[in-house]
C-alpha cells in the first residue's frame, strides 16, 4: 500500500504508534489508525436499538432497550422460527416470571384483538422448592381505558388442516395430566376454566367452558359433540373408585339466586335445580322439571309456569303436574302395556277380580268387593 498522510481531524480520530504495521499515518512505517467509537454520535434517541437500515445504521422508537430495567420493547410482532433454547431456562431457575405480555392500547373505535400464533416449548422441568405453580404456557392480555373491544383471547389455539388426507384426531387444546411415580396429585384437571368478576363491572355470560361447532362448507360432520367423556379405563392394576362423566358440586347454600345443575333450553325447558322450598330449607334437593311447551317458555325464576316434577315432601315421593302464577294445573295420563301398584295399600288378588278405590283424601286401596255409590 502506498504511503499517505491522513487529514487532520479535531475529534474522534487519533494516530497511535504500532509495532506490527498496518495503515500508515504520516508516511512513516509502523503507524496505525485508531478510532474512538465512544465519541461517535448514535442515530435515534436514547435507549433506541441500532440496526441495519438499508445499508446504514438506523434506529426507531418501536425498538428500545432499557439497561436499568433490562426490558427490551418491541412495538410490533416478533417472529421466532424454531424453538427457544433450553439455555434460557436453567436448572433451578424460577419459571413463574416467564410469560408473554400483550399490551393492547385502547383505541377510539371497537376492534377485535387477536395475537399472532405463539409456540412455547419448555424442554426440561425440574422440581422447584419455592414454586407452587408450573405452567407450560401462560397467556396474559390486558386492555386499559374505556374503549370498547369486540373480543379478547387469552390462549387462542387454532388447528387447521389444508390437506386432502385424513387426520385421525385433532385436539386444539390437549390437556393431559400424568402421574408416573408414587407421588400424589390431589386435584388433576385436564382443562380448567375460571371466570372471576373481581371488579365492579358486569359479565353478562360467564362460561367456564364454551363449545361451538360449525360446518361452513360442503364438507360433512358426522357427529358433533359439545362435550365428550371417554370410557374410563383401569388397566394398570391400581384402584379406580368413582367415575363421573359429569359432576356438579353441591349448590345448596350458594349465593346464586337461581342455582341449576342442568338446563336444556328447549321450548319445553328441562332443568334440574337446587331447591329448598319443596321440603323446607332443612332438606334441599336437586329437583328435575319438564315444562309445558304449549305454555309460555320458562325462564329462570319465572313465576308463571306449567310443569311435571318429581320430588320428596315429608318422606313422601311426589310425582305429577304443577302450575304457578297464570299457569293451569294440567292432567296426568299414565300409559304403558301394564300398570302395577307395588304398595301395601293395594292387595293383589289371589283369584278373581279386585277393585281400586280412591278415597276422599286421594289414597288408593284395593278391595275384592265392587265399590258402592257413585
Amino acid at each position: 500500500m502506498a504511503s499517505s498522510v491522513f487529514p487532520t481531524v479535531t475529534t474522534g480520530v487519533t494516530v497511535q504508534t504500532a509495532t506490527n504495521g498496518g495503515l500508515t499515518g504520516d508516511g512513516s512505517a509502523g503507524d496505525k489508525l485508531s478510532i474512538d467509537l465512544a465519541t461517535i454520535p448514535a442515530p435515534g434517541a436514547d435507549t433506541q436499538v441500532m440496526f441495519n437500515d438499508a445499508g446504514v445504521l438506523g434506529a426507531d422508537s418501536g425498538l428500545t432497550y432499557d439497561k436499568t430495567t433490562n426490558v427490551l420493547t418491541v412495538d410490533g410482532n416478533v417472529l421466532v422460527k424454531g424453538l427457544f433454547s433450553d439455555g434460557l431456562i436453567t436448572s433451578g431457575s424460577d419459571r413463574s416470571g416467564m410469560r408473554a405480555v400483550v399490551d393492547l392500547t385502547p383505541v377510539a373505535a371497537p376492534l377485535n384483538y387477536k395475537a399472532a400464533s405463539t409456540e412455547i416449548n419448555i424442554l426440561q422441568n425440574v422440581a422447584q422448592t419455592n414454586q407452587a405453580t408450573y405452567m407450560g404456557i401462560y397467556s396474559y392480555g390486558s386492555i386499559d381505558g374505556s374503549a370498547d373491544a369486540h373480543a379478547m383471547y387469552g390462549s387462542p389455539t387454532d388447528v387447521e388442516n389444508y390437506n386432502t388426507a385424513t387426520v385421525g384426531s385433532v385436539f386444539a387444546i390437549p390437556g393431559q395430566v400424568f402421574n408416573y411415580e408414587s407421588g400424589t396429585i390431589t386435584n388433576a384437571a385436564g382443562l380448567y376454566g375460571l371466570v372471576d368478576n373481581a371488579g365492579t363491572g358486569t359479565i353478562t355470560n360467564a362460561w367456564g367452558s364454551y363449545a361451538s361447532i360449525t360446518n361452513d362448507d360442503v364438507g360433512e360432520i358426522t357427529n358433533g359433540v359439545g362435550y365428550w367423556a371417554e370410557t374410563p379405563t383401569n388397566g394398570g392394576g391400581g384402584t379406580f373408585t368413582n367415575y363421573f362423566a359429569f359432576y356438579s358440586a353441591d349448590l345448596a347454600g350458594s349465593d346464586v339466586a337461581q342455582p341449576y345443575y342442568y338446563w336444556a333450553d328447549s321450548q319445553g325447558v328441562y332443568r334440574i335445580r337446587e331447591d329448598t322450598v319443596a321440603d323446607t330449607a332443612s332438606f334441599p334437593q336437586a329437583i328435575p322439571a319438564l315444562y309445558n311447551p304449549r305454555f309460555t317458555k320458562y325462564t329462570p325464576g319465572a313465576a308463571d309456569y306449567e310443569r311435571i316434577i318429581e320430588q320428596w315432601v315429608s318422606n313422601v315421593a311426589v310425582f305429577g303436574a304443577e302450575k304457578g302464577g297464570t299457569g293451569t294445573l294440567r292432567g296426568l295420563k299414565l300409559t304403558g302395556g301394564s300398570l302395577n301398584f307395588a304398595s301395601t295399600l293395594v292387595t293383589p288378588a289371589s283369584s278373581g277380580t279386585r277393585y281400586l278405590i280412591i278415597d276422599t283424601a286421594g289414597n288408593v286401596t284395593s278391595s275384592a268387593s265392587a265399590p258402592s255409590g257413585t
